[in-house]
């Protein structure tokens, strides 16, 4: 029997005489899985294939009920824990990740529910499989159907839901349990994280869908209690790192929005503040967002004039790096400029940094706030000098002339 499309990733798996029955689950060949099961001797129903596990966590994997049903009646265990694999599952297990809402409920009833919490340091429970997968349904079946889940599941659970940003289990989870203060900082900081590969065909590819429920996940954390302006394990402020990362505009709006300090440091000596990390990427568009987001951080009461420590490149440098992404290990840079071939300067406002690196959105609104374009560094360098010495512009002729024209025409010297 062919193997069907929707499976056809599977088609060079599952060759061994052992695995057998696997095969015939991939290929959907009930039938010939019947005759398999009926025949004497039959081939062994709790071999575990590497990754995939016994027949009937395969069969739950793929959402086939019936698979599943023939298998348990010729004996097979779906309580055995899956070999191989960066995980340990049941059969439950498989079925909950991939959101097969009907296998889950079959086989919640093969067992006690004390045995679907968490056993060792590899065993995934299938709470926990359910939740970082985004199945709400299953998540609020499996609270409906037993109330003794340990507080300690319910908290990674939680955790799991912020860092992949699975806002209605998230909304599930705290609508139905009460969190403490440090968990809901916890939440709130990994909901700032990129998000990690967990689906099955998940390439690392993001839709602004995702962004934006990143954003309500960081929202409906800091309503449910977390608090923007602290971060557990003496981590840098959030705003600071969501102001480092491109992809995180939104999110850096929100926390603004629902009361992030935007004067908050890193905590390092530099006292470098959002701002200055908003400076440090190179920018082309005049009006694009890095204008607007360094607006919105005036608007919410940030220093424009607040001085940081400038990073550099030495003078054995012949050509800096064009592609640091806003603060890119900044602070690792910082503390052993050496070793990167920088050197730091001393503490300059944002507008020297946003014209040494091109990032003229984040001129051309701290320009039109009324920046002090007159004052000199320490070795009597203005603003305008430091964008046509930069030697990371020195490539971007275009670039350069534009900050240079727009220094000039408010006042800059040269």
């Amino acid at each position: 029997m062919p193997t069907p499309l929707h499976m056809r990733f599977l088609r060079d798996h599952f060759h061994s005489e052992e695995e057998v029955l696997h095969a015939c689950i991939r290929d959907e060949d009930l039938q010939r899985l019947k005759q398999l099961l009926g025949a004497s001797p039959a081939p062994n129903v709790q071999y575990n294939s590497y990754g995939f596990g016994p027949p009937v966590h395969f069969a739950s994997w793929c959402g086939n009920l019936e698979a599943v049903e023939m298998l348990i009646e010729a004996g097979a265990d779906p309580l055995l824990v899956s070999e191989g694999g960066e995980e340990q599952l049941i059969a439950i297990a498989y079925a909950a990740a991939r959101g097969h809402r009907d296998i889950v409920k079959r086989l919640w009833g093969v067992c006690p529910p004390e045995v679907h919490v968490r056993r060792g340091s590899r065993y995934s429970s299938f709470f926990i499989m359910a939740a970082n997968h985004g199945h709400a349904a299953i998540v609020e079946d499996l609270l409906d159907w037993w109330d003794g889940w340990p507080d300690e599941l319910k908290y990674h659970a939680l955790h799991g839901a912020a860092l992949q940003w699975r806002l209605a289990v998230a909304s599930l989870l705290l609508r139905r349990t009460s969190f403490d203060q440090f968990t809901l900082q916890e939440a709130l900081q990994v909901a700032t994280y990129p998000r990690a590969l967990v689906s099955d065909g998940d390439n690392g590819h993001r839709e602004a869908i995702d962004f934006l429920n990143q954003q309500l996940m960081v929202e409906l954390l800091i309503d449910a209690g977390a608090d923007p302006n602290e971060c557990p394990n003496n981590a840098p402020p959030l705003i600071y790192d969501v102001a480092s990362d491109a992809n995180l505009t939104g999110v850096l709006k929100s926390l603004l929005e629902k009361g992030a300090d935007p004067n908050k440091t890193d905590g390092s000596e530099e006292g470098l503040t959002p701002l200055h990390v908003l400076s440090l990427h190179r920018d082309k568009d005049v009006n694009g967002k890095m204008a607007d987001l360094t607006r919105k951080l005036i608007s919410r009461g940030i220093n424009p004039e607040a001085r940081a420590r400038l990073l550099s490149p030495d003078i054995r440098t012949i050509a800096p790096s064009l592609g640091f992404p806003w603060g890119y290990r900044a602070r690792g840079v910082m503390a052993d400029p050496s070793t990167h071939n920088m050197v730091i300067q001393p503490a300059l406002a944002p507008l020297y940094w946003a014209a040494q690196r091109g990032a003229v959105g984040v001129v051309k609104a701290l320009l039109a706030h009324g920046v002090d374009v007159s004052s000199m560094d320490d070795q009597g360098i203005s603003a305008t000098r430091m964008a046509a010495n930069s030697k990371f512009l020195e490539r971007q002729p275009e670039l350069v002339e534009t900050i240079i024209g727009l220094l000039l025409a408010a006042g800059g010297g040269f």
